[in-house]
C-alpha cells in the first residue's frame, strides 16, 4: 500500500501547471468584487490571464469596470482579449464603455474592430456622444473592415443624424 501511495504522490507532483488552476480559482471565489483590482493586475501575467479574465467576467459590472481600467495596457493582444470578454458580458460591460470608446482610436485595427463590435453589442451608444462621434469618424477608416463595420453600426443605431 505504501508503494501505491508514493506513486499517487508522484503523479500529483508531476501534474502540468494548468491542472493546478482550479485550486487557484477557489482562492478568488469567496472574495467577490474585492478581488477585481488584483485580478486586473493578474491579466498582465500570461500564466494567469485566462483565469483572471474568467473570474472578472463572473463578477459582472465590478469585473467589467476592472477590465475597462486594464484596457490601458500597451499589449494589443491583451486589449483585444479583454474587449472580447466585455462583449460576452453584454449589459454588465456598460461600465467599461468609456474605456472601450478610447479603443476606437487604437493603432491596432483588430482592436478597433473588436471595440466597435463590443460597443455595439453592449448598446447604450447614444448615452455617450463622444463614442457616437468616434464611430461616425471611423466610417472613413483606412482599414476596409473597420470602415464597413462603423458604417453599419452608425446606420443601424441612427448615428448619422446627430
Amino acid at each position: 500500500r505504501a508503494a501505491a501511495d508514493s506513486q499517487i504522490e508522484l503523479r500529483i507532483d508531476a501534474r502540468p501547471k494548468f491542472d493546478r488552476q482550479p485550486v487557484e480559482t477557489r482562492r478568488y471565489d469567496g472574495l467577490g468584487e474585492a478581488a477585481a483590482p488584483y485580478l486586473a493586475r493578474a491579466l498582465r501575467d500570461p500564466a494567469r490571464s485566462n483565469l483572471a479574465l474568467n473570474t472578472l467576467e463572473s463578477l459582472g459590472s465590478a469585473g467589467a469596470t476592472a477590465m475597462g481600467e486594464a484596457l490601458r495596457t500597451d499589449d494589443s493582444t491583451l486589449r483585444f482579449r479583454i474587449c472580447e470578454r466585455l462583449a460576452a458580458m453584454s449589459g454588465a460591460g456598460e461600465t467599461a464603455l468609456p474605456a472601450l470608446g478610447d479603443l476606437l482610436d487604437d493603432p491596432d485595427p483588430l482592436v478597433r474592430l473588436c471595440a466597435l463590435r463590443t460597443i455595439d453589442r453592449i448598446g447604450a451608444i447614444r448615452a455617450y456622444p463622444t463614442i457616437a462621434s468616434r464611430i461616425r469618424s471611423l466610417a472613413g477608416d483606412p482599414i476596409g473592415v473597420v470602415r464597413v463595420e462603423a458604417q453599419r453600426i452608425a446606420q443601424l443605431r441612427g448615428l448619422w443624424h446627430e
